[in-house]
C-alpha cells in the first residue's frame, strides 16, 4: 500500500467509528431508517468492523446492503472493512458508489473522497460528472446510381437513416447526388430504416438494414430498390 493510502487508510479507523455511531443523521435526509433491531446483520457488521474482524464484517455489510441496497453508510462501512483487508479494486469501487450517491460534504463522502484521492492519485468525480462508457458504432455507406440521365443533369440526394419515432430516436442524414456515394457514420447497433429523398420526393422508402459496430454495412441505391421507376424520375422532382 503507497503511503499516502496508507494514510487515508488511517482516516477510516476513526471515520467509521464516527459514521456508524451517526449513521442516521449522516443519511439521505429522506425519511429516516427505522433502528436496527439487535442481532441485524447492519448491527452485526459494525459491532465485527469495531473489533477488527473485517473479513467478517464484510460478509455481514454485504448481507445487510441486500436488504438495503442503498445506504450510504452502509456502502462505507463496506468499502472501510475492505480497504483494511488490502482489498483495492473492491474499495474503489464501493467508495466510487458512496462519493456518486451520498450527501455532498458527509462524512461519509469526504472521507471516501480522501481515501480514493490517496489510493487512485486522482480526485474522484461525482455520479453526476461521470462519463457514459462508449458505445461501440458502425457506418452505412454506398452509392447511388441511376443510369441514362445526361452529365448536365445533377440532382442532389439527401439519404436518412433512423430508427423509429421519439425523443430517443436516432436520426441521421448524409447529403449527395445522384451517381455519388454516401457515407454515414457513429450509428450504434441495431435494425434501422433507410430513405433517399430528392427534394421533397422520396425515391428510396423504408428500406431496413442491421447496423453492426466495428464494420461497415453497404448499401446501394440504384433504380431496382427505388419507389420511383426509371419513366417517373427525374419528371417527378422537377
Amino acid at each position: 500500500m503507497r503511503p499516502a493510502a496508507r494514510a487515508a487508510s488511517a482516516l477510516l479507523a476513526g471515520a467509521l467509528l464516527l459514521t456508524v455511531a451517526a449513521c442516521d443523521s449522516q443519511a439521505p435526509k429522506t425519511a429516516a431508517p427505522a433502528p436496527a433491531p439487535a442481532g441485524s446483520p447492519r448491527e452485526e457488521a459494525i459491532a465485527l468492523a469495531a473489533k477488527g474482524e473485517h473479513a467478517a464484517a464484510v460478509v455481514k455489510y454485504r448481507e445487510a446492503l441486500q436488504r438495503e441496497p442503498d445506504d450510504v453508510a452502509l456502502h462505507f462501512g463496506l468499502g472501510s472493512s475492505l480497504s483494511q483487508l488490502d482489498r483495492r479494486e473492491e474499495t474503489i469501487a464501493e467508495f466510487q458508489w458512496v462519493v456518486a450517491h451520498g450527501p455532498p460534504g458527509s462524512l461519509e463522502v469526504t472521507t471516501a473522497r480522501q481515501w480514493l484521492a490517496g489510493a487512485t492519485g486522482a480526485e474522484p468525480r461525482s455520479g453526476a460528472q461521470l462519463e457514459p462508457a462508449a458505445v461501440p458504432t458502425g457506418t452505412l455507406s454506398g452509392k447511388i446510381t441511376w443510369p441514362g440521365l445526361p452529365p448536365t443533369m445533377e440532382f442532389g440526394i439527401r439519404v436518412m437513416i433512423h430508427n423509429g419515432e421519439g425523443p430517443n430516436a436516432i436520426r441521421k442524414f448524409a447529403r449527395t447526388k445522384l451517381n455519388d456515394s454516401y457515407s454515414i457514420s457513429d450509428l450504434p447497433e441495431g435494425n434501422y430504416t433507410v430513405v433517399g429523398l430528392a427534394g421533397p420526393t422520396r425515391v428510396w422508402s423504408d428500406i431496413p438494414v442491421t447496423i453492426t459496430p466495428g464494420r461497415p454495412t453497404v448499401l446501394d441505391l440504384p433504380p431496382a430498390n427505388a419507389v420511383l421507376s426509371p419513366n417517373e424520375f427525374p419528371a417527378r422532382i422537377r
